[in-house]
Formats: C-alpha cells, structure tokens, sequence
C-alpha cells in the first residue's frame, strides 16, 4: 500500500523527532529477463529496464522502545530478587544442616584424638554425610573396643613390669652388695697378703745379702722364688677382678715408645739369658715413637705376653716388634707382635686361648704353672686401647700373638731424632750375625742413621766378603755366641785381614761374662753392646767411637719430663704444708722432707689447714693431708679447699694408714691429687711429689741453697739391723739416716704411748670413738717408726675396741671396753719397755754422751761469744737446717742466769716445730735483750 507523503509527514509531526528514528529507501523495479550480474548500484545497460515505483519509510519512536526495556528490565530484576532469595533460602537451610553435621564429625574425631571415645555421632539422614557419619561411628565403636583392651593389656603388662622391676631391682641390689662384698674382700685381701709377702721377699732380699752357705742361700732362693710367684698370682687375680668390675681406666699420658721397649730389654734380658735365649726387639723405622696413651697397661701386656714367651721357649729367639698399623689425622695405630720358637699350640686351641682361667691343655698347666689369667686380661686390656689381639701358632715350631692399640701423637718437636754429623753420613757398616731376625733389625737401625751395611751370618762369610769387596769397611759389628766360630774368635780372624786393620770392632752379646770381655778385649774389640740393642745406645757408641761426644743422643725424656726420671733434688725449696695431728709423726715426715730440702710448715688438723691456706694458699706448692685428724679430717678439709677458687689447682696429698681401694677412690672423688700410704716409704714419697709438682713452677727451683746435711752414723760403728721391738735399719732410713733424730722420735713415741695407756679407761667410758681414734694414732706412729711389736699389738687393740663400738647397742660394752683395755695395756706397757731399753742400747752406741752441766750453774762466758752463738743459730735457723735445735740445745747453757728465759723457751719450741721464720724473730729478741744488757 502507498503510504502518502501528506500522511507519513503527519506520523512524525505527531512525535518528538528528536526522539524518533526514520529509515527511506527506493522502490525499483527492473524488467529485464537476465539478472545474474544485476547490483543496485551497478550502472544500466541497454538490456535492462528500470523504474522507480516508490519509496519504503520506516519511523521508530525511541521513547517507546525505552519504554518497552525497562518494563522488560523490571520484571527481569524482579525475577531475579525472587530466585536469589528463594536460593538463599534454600542455602541457608540445607548447608547448616550440613556444617553442623559436619562440625559434629570434627568434635567427635577430636574427641577420640584425646583419648575420650565416648561421644556418639549422630547418623542423621541417609546422604553422603550420614554415610560418613555412619562410616565414623563404626570406626569409633571398633577403636573403643580396641583403647579398651589395650588398656587392660597395659594394665596387665604394666603390673607385669613393675614386679619384674622389682624382682630385677632386688637381683641388682644383691649383685652390686655382693660384687661391694667382692671388691671389699679383694681389697682387703690385697693389704693382707701383699703386706706379709713384700715383708717376706724384703726380709729373704736382706739376707740374701748377707754371709750364707751355699745350703741356706739355695733356701732363701727357693723362698724368694715362689713368694714373687704367689704375688704375681695374686696380681693377676686383683687384675681381672678389676677389669671384670669395670674399674679400670685407661690414662692418657704422654710417653716414649722406644723407652718403653727399653724397659723391657732390660726387664727379661737377663730372663731370656738364663735360658740361653735371645730377646730381639725391633721398632720399624717411620713409626711415631712421641705417643700419648698408658704405658703403664702397656707395659702389662708386654710383660705378660714376653712372660709367656721365655716360660714356654727352652731354645730359639723371642723377637718384640712394632710396625705401622694404620694413621689418621691425630692418632695412628700400632701393631705390636710377640713371637717364639717355643712349643707352639694347635689352631685348635686359638678360640678358648684368651678364656680366663685357660691355658692350652692341662698338662701346661702341671709343667709351667700359672693361672690361666695373663692373655685374659690381655684381650681386656688390648680391647680397652680400641684394639683387637689374635695369634697364629704351629705347634712344635711356636706362637705369634698379635694385637693392636690405639694412640694419640705427641705435639712436634716431641720425636726422637738421631742427627749424623754430615762427615760421617754414609759409613759403610759390616754386621755378623747368625740370627736372621738380629741382623734385619740391626740394619734398620744402621739405615736409619744413613748408613750403608752389608749383612752376613757367619764368620767365614764375613771372610769371603771382605777379601771380595773393593772398598773398606768403616765399623764392624760382630755377633759374640755364633756357631762353627764364635765372636772373639771371629775378630781374631778378621784382623788378619789386612783391609780390616784399623776398623772400629763392636762386640754384640746378651751371654758374655767378665771373662769374655776380657779375651774380647785382647782379641781386638773396641766397644761392647748388650742385646737386644737399643737404638740410641747404638748411635751413641757410633758417635763416641768416631768423636762426635756433641752429636750423642740425649733422651728427649730427660728435656720433655726430666721431673719423672729425677731424683728429689728437684724438691728442693718446694714449700709443704703438713696437716697432721699427731706430733710424732709431724717430726718423722718434717725430718724426711726437709733431709732433701723442702720447706714445711705444720697444721695441727683439718680446720687449721683450711685456715693456713685461705690466708696464704698462694705460698704452698703442695699439701700432704692425713685423712684421720680431730676438728675437722683430711676429706673434709680437701672439699673445703677445693670450694676456693684460687686453690683449685694445689696439689693435695692423702697420708693416711687406710690402704684399701676404696678409702683410694674416696681420696680422689672429695678432689686430693694422689695418696700414699703409711708407714711412709722415702721413695714413694719423694716420687709421689716430684710428679705432682712441677719445678718450673716453684719459685725457689733453680736457687741453690746451703742446707746442712744430717748427722750420720759415726766412723767404724755398724748400724745393727734390728733391736728387741723395732726394725732399726727401716726406721733410721724414713729419718733419711739421722740417727740423732730417730732416737728423739722414739723417746717422743715412749712418752706418748704411756700417756695414751693412761687415759684409755676413762676414754672408753666416756668416748668409744675417741678412743679408738689414739689407738689408730699411736699404731700409725709405732708403723712409722718401725716399732713392729709396738705397732702389731696396737692394731690388734684398735681392732678390738673398733669391734666393740661396732656391737654399742650391747648393755656390757662398757665392761668389755674396760677388759679390752686393762689387758692390752699390759702387753702394750711391755712393749713400752722392750722399746726404751732398745732405744738406750741406740744411745749408747751413736749417741755421744754431753758434758752434763747443772742449770743452776751457769757458765760465764762473754756477750761475744754468746752473740757467736746466736749469729750461727740464725744462720741455720734462714738456712732451715733442721740441725738448728740440736744445736741450741748443746749451747743453751751459756744463757743460763740471763733474763730471757721465756724467750729461750718460745723459740726453742719453735726450732722443735721447724717453724725457723718464727725462731729467727725470738733469736732476734735475745740479741737485743742481751745487747742491752750489755749497755747496763
């Protein structure tokens, strides 16, 4: 239909054209018959045919349509606010129900993570989280049921536990009393029977000594032989006890392995000789000598194992040796062998070799002796040096025993070094020896120090050699025991030679005697060493034959610990307290101590020990404690001082006549350094101290002090060895051979005794411990002065009243103690007597009778000659000559009738004590008391 122009006009008119849309576009219409190529705009061709048959209009009002959007926007948010808080709904309702459910799962799953299996979890409806629910409400059940049973079974295992706990705890108590009751018993054993065996070989070493025939000495032999046996059984035992108690620790000190084969070579060199053995020992060239470890357990397994080879070799070589292991950074391990051309075992018998109690069959047993203990602790003592021993043996042929031990390097420096003076570097060295095994070691030894040597076995091929070799031999070492020909007639031959005239000979011999020497010497040798030979005992005669005194080894030994190897001169000017109660053993010990130079001041007990040392600790170099003293004992002073700092480091010595192990154990647990026992040995003593104090830290070390020496026997008087009731040659040596003093002790000892017999009834009634306490004092005073008899009834009167207060709960301990005590105070006033009649038979033999000189008569002497007297009495007294009261007291009579009698007597007291600073003061007063005298 035509849509006018008068009326589309009208259409618009009607609405904002603003707000309208308007569309045209022609009508055409084409009337030609070919329209494939026909396009609006392409131009007219003659064959087509157009016209324009109207227009089409199209009007849109854009307020209308905006109309119709947002009516259809309306609803569409309509629709959407409906949903979404319907779907709200729904979320709202459904996933709560959810999470609660959920959240119940949780609780209930921690609940049974806590251990609390009780809570239920509600199934709720059949989804995917009932099923879950479900799934943990069954596992719930199953795990209550399983905490439940397991709870009756720990229930059950736990009362199972705590009575085998207690049955265990019960074994364990009755093990560690009984191995207590072991270790007791052994300790107590190894006093009882060391004492009377080391007084059995002591008292058969003596008369050995003396003028026996040829019967009696073949007995004392006998005697000795089998007591050194029943003490090395006894050992060995003690031993094992000990390794088998886990109390052995090893010590980590700093030793020389080459000085240690040394001690060894001289140990059973003569032990191998009397068998007509020869003891070869060897150290591979290379090997660190400068180790850190414990000779001394080292040394035991040697002893052992070298033992068993001399025991059960009758012919052939023992042959020590040491090689390189293996080496790590710091520590290295050495393997040690020892082997024998003895009798040799079967492979057989390795696996129980090293058993306690075992040797390789019985028969050994009934022909060589022993315990079957010695490779025991062997293996225990190889495993505690972190090694390993076996052995590889043929019987008939002989035994290798092989073990490993671990050490740590001493710092450089430290290593033994042989310098070979440059001129000498490359001697050309001839060694005869038949022994294959010597001549290898010997040529080690040789090439260590640069040498060239050629090696023969015998004479005649020493002969072929040196008529064949073009160049000459600098020093020949000869064998002395070779068969065929020996050693002198082997150097007679060989200086035959005219290429040998002039060559340094050395005789090697471990079974020459004085006559060998003498023909070896006619023959033509030169120098003499004894086999096995020492590597440094070689390089030094190598050195002193061809004049290099300047290059001789000197034992590095002697530079690095020269305070172990010295003697006591080291002590010299060391300063000493001594806390000790009782007076006469004060005078014994200041008597040894101060006989090799030692300072020593004296506390009366433990409490005035601490009391010296906290005022003036930093003056002592050591103190030698007792450990029984009144106020205050030697442990509790020891804790007392150790809780001081500045005293941490000083040494302290336990003294004490307590000789068991664990009053040892005791000593070092409360902080002392070391112990030693009483009756004091000098020996022990000095060398107890030289290893504890080091001379580079003593002030007055290097200082060289004039020290009186004791007074000695006189010219032409023979000591006796022994009076009634003492041992006078023991006792005279602990005063360092002052006889002067000794007597003095035992006059002081006489005066003692009876005081202590006076006063034991009333002790014993009123104080049982007291009184066995002065009769431990007066044994360990009659001990160290070797008044045996005095000493043996003295321990069997404390042992009685020890038993008595042991037992105080008895209504008639009273009336024992008082029997106790009357009858042993007989015996002990008989000794009493025997020991002042012996002590005056001493008096009458060394000690020269004074001019008696009536006090009341004084001498009259001038003021210069008494002013001589104090001058030298001074002298001493700086000198701390323990000479000085002796000499006082021949003089003192010159002072009689001049006022200074208090004076006299305080410092004569003080002289007594040893306290010469004191004196030094009051012989200082006497001079100025007399000085103004003199004035008047």
């Amino acid at each position: 239909r035509i849509l006018h122009e008068h009326s589309f006009k009208q259409f618009i008119n009607s609405g904002n054209l603003g707000q309208s849309l308007i569309v045209d576009h022609p009508i055409i219409f084409q009337t030609d018959k070919d329209f494939s190529s026909w396009s609006p705009d392409s131009p007219g061709t003659g064959r087509v045919e157009k016209k324009a048959v109207g227009k089409v209009l199209v009007a849109l009002s854009v307020s209308a349509v905006r109309k119709a959007q947002l009516h259809q926007a309306l609803v569409s948010l309509l629709a959407a606010h409906v949903a979404a808080a319907f779907g709200i709904f729904l979320i709202i309702k459904f996933i709560g129900d959810w999470t609660r459910r959920v959240d119940e799962l949780v609780d209930a799953t921690d609940a049974m993570k806590s251990g609390d299996f009780s809570r239920r979890i509600p199934l709720g409806a059949k989804d995917e989280i009932g099923k879950l629910s479900s799934a943990f409400e069954s596992m719930r059940k199953a795990v209550r049921q399983r905490d439940h049973e397991l709870h009756e079974l720990n229930d059950s295992l736990h009362d199972l536990v705590r009575e085998r706990t207690e049955k265990l705890e019960s074994a364990m108590l009755e093990a560690q009393t009984a191995n207590e009751a072991k270790s007791s018993f052994l300790a107590n054993m190894s006093h009882e029977i060391r004492t009377p065996m080391n007084a059995i070989i002591g008292m058969v070493g003596l008369s050995l000594n003396k003028k026996l025939s040829p019967k009696l000495r073949e007995y004392m032999l006998t005697v000795r032989s089998s007591a050194e046996s029943l003490l090395a059984i006894i050992n060995d035992i003690l031993d094992f006890s000990k390794i088998e108690a886990g109390k052995i620790r090893l010590e980590k000190v700093d030793f020389q392995l080459h000085q240690l084969f040394d001690k060894l070579a001289d140990l059973f060199s003569d032990q191998a000789t009397s068998k007509d053995l020869e003891l070869v020992i060897g150290i591979e060239p290379g090997i660190p000598v400068a180790l850190c470890g414990d000779p001394l357990r080292l040394e035991q397994i040697f002893i052992n194992l070298l033992g068993n080879a001399v025991k059960f070799t009758e012919r052939g070589v023992i042959f020590l040796h040491a090689t390189l292991d293996s080496e790590m950074e710091e520590s290295l391990k050495i393997l040690f062998s020892v082997t024998d051309t003895g009798v040799g075992i079967g492979q057989e018998q390795y696996e129980s070799l090293f058993e306690p109690f075992t040797q390789a069959d019985g028969s050994m047993t009934r022909e060589y002796g022993g315990t079957g203990l010695g490779l025991s602790i062997c293996r225990r003592l190889v495993n505690l040096h972190g090694g390993e021993i076996w052995v590889d043996s043929t019987r008939g042929k002989g035994t290798t025993i092989y073990f490993t031990a671990e050490f740590t390097r001493q710092p450089e420096g430290h290593e033994v070094q042989y310098v070979v003076p440059a001129t000498i570097r490359g001697l050309n060295v001839l060694v005869i020896d038949d022994n294959a095994t010597a001549r290898c070691i010997t040529m080690k030894m040789l090439e260590s120090f640069h040498f060239q040597s050629d090696i023969v076995a015998s004479c005649a091929e020493a002969e072929e050699l040196l008529q064949t070799k073009p160049s000459k031999y600098d020093l020949i070492l000869v064998d002395w025991r070779m068969p065929e020909v020996d050693g002198i007639a082997c150097v007679g031959r060989l200086k035959q030679i005219k290429v040998v005239s002039g060559v340094p000979i050395i005789m090697m011999t471990a079974f020459g005697g004085d006559r060998e020497v003498v023909l070896a010497k006619e023959a033509g040798v030169d120098h003499f060493l004894t086999k096995p030979v020492k590597q440094s005992l070689l390089f030094d005669t190598i050195m002193d034959i061809f004049n290099y005194p300047e290059a001789m080894h000197t034992s590095l030994d002697d530079r690095v610990s020269g305070i172990e190897t010295s003697g006591s001169e080291h002590l010299s000017g060391v300063r000493i307290l001594l806390a000790e109660d009782n007076r006469i053993n004060q005078n014994v010990a200041v008597e040894l101590l101060e006989s090799v130079g030692i300072i020593v001041e004296i506390a009366n007990n433990g409490q005035e020990a601490v009391n010296i040392l906290h005022d003036r600790g930093s003056e002592f170099d050591a103190v030698l404690m007792d450990i029984q003293m009144p106020v205050m004992d030697g442990f509790e002073a020891t804790v007392i001082i150790r809780e001081n700092p500045a005293l941490t480091d000083l040494v302290v010595i336990a003294v004490t006549a307590h000789a068991m192990q664990g009053d040892r154990d005791e000593c070092l647990r409360v902080g002392m350094n070391d112990y030693v026992a009483k009756p004091i040995t000098p020996e022990l003593l000095f060398s107890v101290l030289t290893r504890w104090i080091r001379p580079d830290y003593v002030e007055n070390m290097h200082r060289k002090k004039q020290i009186a020496s004791f007074s000695r026997l006189e010219s032409g008087v023979e000591l006796p060895e022994s009076l009634p009731g003492i041992h006078v040659e023991s006792g005279v040596a602990r005063m360092a051979g002052n006889v002067k003093a000794y007597c003095r002790m035992l006059k002081d000892l006489l005066i003692f005794g009876k005081a202590t017999t006076a006063k034991m009834l009333q002790l014993v009634k009123e104080d049982m411990g007291k009184a066995v306490q002065e009769a431990h004092t007066l044994k360990g005073t009659a001990a160290n002065l070797s008044a045996k008899d005095l000493q043996k009834v003295s321990l069997e009167f404390e042992m009685a009243l020890r038993q008595i207060a042991e037992n105080e709960n008895n209504e008639n301990t009273t009336e024992q103690a008082v029997l106790v005590v009357q009858h042993y105070s007989v015996l002990i006033e008989q000794q009493l007597v025997q020991l002042e009649n012996s002590l005056a038979k001493l008096n009458e033999l060394f000690i020269k009778p004074k001019n008696s000189i009536s006090a009341s008569s004084p001498v009259d002497i001038d003021h210069e000659e008494l002013f001589k007297i104090l001058s030298r009495l001074k002298g001493m007294s700086e000198a701390f000559d323990p000479m000085a009261e002796e000499y006082w007291l021949e003089n003192m009579h010159f002072f009689q009738g001049h006022d200074i009698g208090e004076e006299m007597t305080r410092m004569e007291n003080h002289l007594r004590n040893y306290n010469f600073e004191r004196a030094v003061d009051f012989i200082g007063r006497i001079e100025r008391i007399l000085e103004e005298e003199e004035e008047t």
